[in-house]
């Protein structure tokens, strides 16, 4: 069997590009996008924190805590650092880790001492 001849007719036509539609998606493309920036800057300075040094404003309504994350601004609270202080006078005097089994708490500088000269040994 001989395969059918080709239509001289039948040609493919060349492949066109639109320029003014690339153009106009080029041109909304650009609109949305430079809308979105703007949008995003605007909602950016309603949020924007302070400068250093320039206490942030704080909701007196707002919770402390939601569910077990502290939300409080550093500026304003200092229970870190006041925790962090009691755990600094703790490491540094003798006393009771467990009085009924008999534990007692050491400076830790001591302790650390005490490790080395036995380690020495």
């Amino acid at each position: 069997m001989t395969p059918p001849a080709a239509n001289p007719l039948v040609r493919q036509e060349k492949d066109r590009l639109s320029w003014r539609a690339l153009l106009a998606i080029l041109a909304v493309a650009l609109v949305v996008g430079g809308a979105g920036v703007l949008a995003s800057w605007r909602m950016a300075l309603r949020y924007e924190t302070p400068p250093l040094g320039q206490p942030a404003s704080v909701n007196p309504a707002s919770p402390r805590d939601v569910g077990m994350i502290d939300q409080t601004l550093i500026e304003r609270d200092r229970y870190g650092q006041r925790l962090a202080e009691a755990k600094r006078r703790e490491l540094s005097r003798y006393g009771w880790a467990d009085r009924r089994r008999g534990l007692a708490r050491i400076p830790i500088d001591e302790a650390m001492r005490l490790v080395v000269e036995e380690a020495r040994r």
